[in-house]
């Protein structure tokens, strides 16, 4: 079986699905999507402490999502 690549939203580093944290948007609300099945739109972030505080602290996920 074929090892999926993601991108992360943060480092733009490819990784397999395994290593990385999905986020899906619904509607207004995000949500860590640990079973990688929801539907939405979604992005990944790596599971690396950077990357999570760069998320949060430079606003990825308004700019991937293009909302405030």
């Amino acid at each position: 079986m074929k090892d999926v690549q993601r991108i992360c939203c943060v480092c733009r580093t490819k990784k397999s699905k395994k290593e990385l944290t999905r986020i899906v948007k619904n509607n207004e609300t995000f949500t860590i999507d640990n079973n990688k099945k929801l539907s939405g739109k979604a992005t990944y972030v790596c599971n690396n402490q950077e990357c999570k505080t760069q998320l949060i602290k430079k606003k990825y996920l308004n700019r991937t999502f293009k909302t405030n």
